[in-house]
């Protein structure tokens, strides 16, 4: 595994315990915080990887990574945050 994708797994390692431990922890007030933190997650790393994969994968699957891009801007993250406003 290239360096670059042990660091994006570190992070999102990282990113999964503090969303775990404010599903427990975070109440009230500090529920936007818990929200703020889930949909810069969800929009965070797939670009991460894309980018990732733009810069040293391969030249002929590139063309995943901008699709990844663009559906992470137009569609997980209005989504995440659509479901989060609906059922939080």
């Amino acid at each position: 595994m290239r360096k670059p994708y042990l660091i994006g797994l570190v992070f999102l390692a990282v990113w999964f315990v503090w969303f775990l431990y404010g599903l427990r922890f975070y109440r009230g007030e500090q529920f936007s915080s818990l929200f703020l933190l889930i949909a810069f997650g969800t929009g965070v790393f797939p670009i991460y990887f894309s980018f990732v994969h733009l810069l040293i994968g391969e030249r002929s699957k590139q063309w995943i990574s901008w699709v990844g891009i663009v559906a992470t801007a137009f569609v997980i993250v209005p989504v995440s945050i659509f479901l989060l406003y609906r059922f939080a």
